[in-house]
């Protein structure tokens, strides 16, 4: 199960800016990743 979907969640190794979970394309396999969640 993905945060985002299936729609939503990018190839491996790409940038994901849209959805809950955002981060950049991995430099030398490391990244920052944020992850948006609230209460609805």
């Amino acid at each position: 199960m993905r945060i985002d979907g299936e729609s939503n969640t990018p190839a491996m190794g790409a940038a994901d800016n849209a959805g809950k979970v955002v981060y950049a394309a991995p430099v030398a396999g490391l990244t920052t990743v944020y992850i948006y969640i609230a209460h609805q």
